[in-house]
């Protein structure tokens, strides 16, 4: 048995210890950080004086310079933050059209490239002052705009929803048609998708807690100041 970890930057002491319980025939990590404990650093220092595991070790370790990923356009070149005062009704409309913009001058090169937009909320259902939840008002916002409903995924765990919304419980559900995405942090990490070319937030939100550079190749992010 091998055991595959996605995100394995992730793993605590706890888990690690249970999966080498199960006595796998090794580890494949997929991590862009990878993991540091010293579970690990027992398995490479046995590894390493092993005259037959060392060898395979060493050609299983492969270095990718970061060139080979630009060239491959597997990184966006730029990414540009708006951080503005403005009314979050007026930031959603900007973002839903940088989102057609990109669409029509995908389209207008022959490029297959179909851009999404990503709507993050920080709160599934109403608060107290509110009767609307944020997820419901962007999607009624994004509708009004035109925008058919069959296009737009609903990533939250918001109780009431209308009743043309569609609403998924993973990103399995998510299928080619859904160019609009209202999430909450659950596409924080482990989700990587090409087309992910706008980005909102529908809270202020600092630096440190926004971060973009792995989560997903986002080249426009629009967020209240």
């Amino acid at each position: 048995m091998w055991v595959v970890y996605d995100e394995s930057h992730n793993q605590t002491p706890a888990q690690l210890d249970q999966l080498v319980g199960l006595k796998p025939v090794g580890f494949l990590l997929a991590s862009a950080t990878p993991p540091s404990s010293e579970r690990f650093e027992q398995f490479a220092r046995t590894t390493a004086t092993d005259p037959v595991m060392r060898p395979i070790a060493e050609k299983g370790r492969i270095s990718i310079a970061t060139k080979d990923v630009v060239d491959a356009q597997l990184l966006k070149h730029t990414i540009e933050v708006d951080n503005t005062d403005s009314d979050p009704d007026v930031l959603i409309s900007a973002a839903l059209a940088r989102v057609q913009d990109l669409t029509r001058r995908a389209r207008k090169e022959g490029n297959s490239v179909h851009p999404k937009g990503l709507y993050v909320v920080e709160k599934s259902n109403p608060t107290k002052t509110e009767i609307v939840s944020r997820p419901v008002a962007i999607w009624e916002h994004l509708t009004e705009a035109k925008v058919p409903a069959a296009e737009i995924a609903m990533y939250t765990q918001t109780k009431v929803v209308p009743e043309d919304a569609e609403r998924i419980a993973s990103l399995t559900d998510l299928e080619p048609r859904h160019r609009h995405i209202i999430c909450n942090r659950a596409l924080q990490e482990g989700w990587d998708d090409p087309e992910a070319y706008v980005e909102y937030f529908d809270a202020p939100c600092l630096e440190e807690d926004c971060s973009v550079g792995a989560l997903r190749p986002v080249c426009d992010i629009f967020l209240p100041a």
